[in-house]
């Protein structure tokens, strides 16, 4: 189980590093030409490319609560988490900040629910946290 959420992992890492690689191609074809907007889109995209490993381990972690229908679990995450979304951007917005500020409170309320997920992931799985798999476990 946690070596599919290292994989999972690791190819978000990728995906991320790919969108945060190619942040300023992308910004200035959404930009159409506006250096000040095509700065802030770049800056966003950078932003957004950070949680791309953390939405995909997420989804990983909430897949494997729901695979033993602990969808009280879930819930119990998701639900807050998800009308801190809504919140969170809309009040920041009422101040003026800039979009890279209300993205960047978005990935850590993201960082957030990875976190809160992992919590009854180890506590339904206990024997999986810390293990070390040997060689000969593999062997014939």
């Amino acid at each position: 189980m946690w070596t599919a959420l290292a994989a999972i992992f690791a190819l978000g890492m990728l995906g991320g590093s790919l969108v945060w690689a190619f942040a300023n191609p992308l910004a200035s074809s959404f930009a159409h030409g506006d250096a000040s907007l095509q700065r802030e889109t770049a800056s966003a995209i950078r932003v957004l490319s950070v949680s791309v490993p953390l939405v995909v381990l997420s989804s990983g972690l909430r897949g494997i609560l729901e695979a033993f229908c602990r969808f009280d679990l879930t819930n119990r995450v998701s639900i807050p988490i998800s009308l801190l979304n809504l919140i969170v951007p809309f009040a920041l917005v009422r101040f003026a900040a800039q979009l890279p500020l209300i993205l960047s409170l978005l990935v850590f309320l993201r960082l957030a629910a990875v976190l809160l997920l992992c919590v009854p992931s180890w506590k339904l799985f206990p024997q999986c946290v810390g293990h070390a798999f040997q060689s000969q476990e593999f062997g014939p």
